[in-house]
């Protein structure tokens, strides 16, 4: 789903999802990052709606927490961000349920 800034800064409380540095005051930059980065080959790879999805961003405060929360290079991780914006698209499962679906298939 496409998502506003607005709202992508309202959901992660006007926190940097890096460093927890909150952003809500005069003088603080938010940016919006991309886990999976919005390049060509990143929208060829895995489509624009995955890439610009609101499960594959996040709020940050700097170039330099915005460079940390990139997955491009680990495509277990990208897999993973695909897989949330499936279920998210879908609406079958919560993210707590998901997690604990992982959590329990990594333990058997």
């Amino acid at each position: 789903m496409r998502y506003r800034r607005e709202d992508i800064f309202e959901r992660d409380d006007w926190t940097c999802q890096c460093c927890g540095a909150y952003v809500g005051l005069p003088g603080k930059q938010a940016q919006i990052a991309h886990k999976i980065p919005n390049t060509i080959a990143m929208r060829r790879k895995y489509g624009s709606d995955v890439v610009n999805d609101e499960e594959n961003v996040m709020l940050v405060c700097s170039l330099d927490c915005n460079n940390r929360v990139q997955i491009g290079n680990n495509p277990v991780l990208c897999e993973a961000v695909v897989e949330m914006v499936k279920l998210s698209v879908g609406g079958k499962q919560t993210l707590e349920e998901e997690v604990a679906y992982r959590c329990n298939r990594i333990g058997t």
